[in-house]
């Protein structure tokens, strides 16, 4: 993957409420069903498609990425979204690991 290209990765399905649910459940943070997400960055070299600048700095100077996880970007509304301010705001970005629960959208 060309660091900073534009190009669209393969598409995936991570563990996350639909967007459909995620709308009329704002104030439950726990997400049911799938969601689907680009993954955007690699942990274990930190390759990366265009992304917000202040995010990839934070990244990068915090180095909060593992080498077996990825930052996927949400397509569509973030399953996670809530309006509860006893928790911290969410992002369109999210970091996963890779595991059984990621899958190829076909």
């Amino acid at each position: 993957m060309p660091r900073g290209s534009g190009e669209a990765l393969d598409i995936y399905e991570i563990p996350g409420r639909a967007a459909r649910e995620a709308r009329r459940h704002r104030s439950s943070t726990r997400a049911r069903g799938t969601a689907r997400a680009r993954i955007v960055m690699l942990g274990d070299t930190y390759e990366h498609l265009k992304l917000e600048e202040s995010f990839l700095r934070w990244v990068k100077a915090e180095r909060i990425l593992e080498s077996t996880s990825v930052v996927v970007e949400w397509l569509g509304s973030n399953p996670f979204a809530h309006d509860d301010p006893k928790y911290a705001p969410v992002s369109k970005y999210a970091f996963s690991p890779v595991d059984d629960y990621v899958e190829r959208d076909a």
